[in-house]
């Protein structure tokens, strides 16, 4: 960490948030970015309009998912009988046949954190236009980092085609309108995530003039002593600097200041647990198709070998990478990154850091199972012609994703390089 002088303006200087680096955010142009120095990571992309055009996607997808509320899934025709589902229906029909954690996991990332991410995002960039916005806004924002990975609206989207392929097998399918709606949903809350300018949303939000930027919590009043007598900490939710205590209200974005997330306990506990739901996950049965009352019980291994037979391999192979290959990478890659870190190496921190984007990125999309059969699920009902029973196994599968997620979020890469501090 570079030296920091009592006397130092702190509103320009961030912490990455993968390193720990205490940098000077430099000004940028519009389209310019600026990159940690150490492992690389993305501190801003400056872009002109971002906040207006975040306004318009925000509102955008609001309107898009109230209407994918209200309108049919997906459409099923056998033998004259006529079947129709929406967003709800899987869930409720997971939660009557017996699995109701199961239910709850895909209201939550289907419709609930999805909704209020939008609300998040409608609520600051909209409340940013106010002449001195309320302070909990900024809290909020702060919170969406956190928040954004278990939104699950594209992974859905993935899953429900593979349920679609799997249904033409067996009926006459139409795809509802709600799919089209989802599909704008993704894109404009992709479209906000990739363009918007987190440090002009941030200057928006802020209650200081810029002539007189906030100098930390020491300088707010109700605070005795000189901030020179503080070290510099940087907030993790929003990445600001400022000469504080830990567990001080962060200046800009009000969240309690650490130094750390957590601890190491906590992550081996969810890998472990991780590791044990792992075996019943891929042994026992996710899913009972039946028709004309004869079935038989499938893992996520025969859906994989379905499939290839019907010769849709690209689907087989996203199949078999998302829901085996993933969950096996995140759990090795989370154990070598915590060994490593216990031992102090400081072999390849840059790359180490990589792979832990890399595993924070891919977990999600492991629920590609879990939707395919809450889609499955809510559209083939249809007795004795058509069903689909979902088994313990989808459970087991759902929460190995769930507690692998729970580990990413709790393991802290910058304890990384703080042990690998004289290394490097």
């Amino acid at each position: 960490m570079p030296h920091v002088g009592s006397d130092a303006d702190f509103a320009d200087w961030r912490e990455c948030r993968d390193c720990g680096l205490f940098q000077r955010l430099p000004a940028l142009d519009d389209g310019q970015a600026a990159t940690c120095g150490r492992c690389g990571a993305l501190l801003r992309r400056a872009a002109r309009n971002s906040v207006a055009l975040g306004r318009f996607c925000a509102a955008a997808a609001a309107i898009f998912l109230v209407l994918a509320l209200n309108v049919p899934l997906v459409e099923m025709r056998v033998m004259g009988r006529l079947a129709t589902s929406t967003l709800f229906t899987g869930p409720a029909m997971l939660g009557q046949k017996g699995l109701p954690a199961l239910a709850v996991a895909v209201l939550f990332t289907l419709v609930l954190l999805p909704a209020l991410k939008i609300a998040i995002e409608l609520a600051v960039l909209f409340g940013s236009l106010a002449s001195r916005p309320p302070r909990f806004l900024a809290w909020l924002f702060g919170s969406l980092d956190s928040l954004s990975p278990w939104a699950m609206v594209e992974v859905f989207l993935l899953g429900a085609i593979v349920a679609y392929t799997r249904l033409e097998a067996i009926a006459d399918v139409q795809v509802g309108p709600a799919i089209w709606a989802l599909g704008g949903v993704m894109l404009m809350l992709v479209t906000v995530d990739a363009t918007l300018d987190h440090e002009e949303v941030w200057r928006r939000l802020a209650h200081e003039s810029p002539a007189e930027p906030d100098r930390g919590p020491a300088a707010r009043g109700g605070e005795q002593g000189s901030s020179a007598t503080r070290d510099p900490v940087g907030c993790d939710a929003c990445g600001r600097v400022a000469r504080a205590k830990v567990g001080d209200r962060c200046s800009r974005c009000d969240h309690r200041l650490q130094v750390r997330r957590g601890g190491h306990a906590g992550v081996w506990a969810m890998l472990v647990t991780a590791c044990l739901l792992y075996i019943p996950a891929n042994v026992l049965p996710v899913m009972t198709v039946k028709q004309f009352g004869r079935g038989a019980p499938s893992t996520i291994v025969n859906g994989v070998g379905e499939l290839a037979a019907n010769h849709l391999w690209p689907l087989a192979i996203l199949v078999l990478l998302a829901s085996i290959i993933v969950p096996m990478v995140k759990i090795a890659s989370l154990a070598v990154l915590l060994v490593l870190t216990h031992r102090r190496s400081g072999a390849r921190l840059k790359a180490r850091t990589r792979l832990f984007r890399f595993v924070r990125g891919i977990g999600r999309w492991s629920m590609i199972d879990v939707f395919m059969l809450s889609t499955l699920v809510g559209v083939v009902r249809l007795d004795l012609f058509a069903s689909v029973v979902p088994e313990l196994g989808a459970l087991a599968f759902c929460s190995v994703v769930v507690f692998t997620m729970v580990a990413t979020e709790l393991f802290d890469p910058r304890t990384m390089w703080d042990a690998a501090e004289p290394a490097w």
